[in-house]
């Protein structure tokens, strides 16, 4: 990346996983941060740390989501739109492919806001 020129593309998969979650958000927030303030690249990166929304600084830095409809069940609807999702759908896609009902009603009781945080 040290080397980067204005009209690269970098592509970054779920920055910050595969580590426990605070060091993940840590390291997803200062290597995007370092990407914008330092590097002059197009950059995409997807990550379910919706906090990094926070960097939204249009036109260099945009938040998007995918659009998906809520009605008695979760349908996918594979278009992106800016913005950060509103809620997590991770148990709802848990029932989508089958996961049993005592373990989703265990990961319901359990199931941790990270927005409370901010509170």
């Amino acid at each position: 990346i040290q080397t980067s020129l204005k009209n690269d593309l970098l592509v970054v998969d779920e920055i910050g996983r595969g580590t426990s979650s605070f060091d993940g958000f840590g390291l997803a927030w200062g290597i995007t941060a370092e990407l914008i303030k330092n590097f002059v690249l197009f950059f995409v990166c997807s990550s379910h740390f919706t906090e990094l929304a926070e960097m939204n600084d249009p036109p260099r830095v945009r938040a998007i989501k995918f659009k998906v409809m809520m009605h008695d069940n979760l349908t996918l609807l594979y278009k992106a739109e800016e913005g950060v999702a509103d809620q997590s759908l991770g148990i709802h896609v848990a029932t989508m492919v089958g996961i049993d009902e005592e373990t989703l009603a265990w990961a319901r009781r359990n199931s941790f806001d990270w927005r409370r945080l901010r509170n």
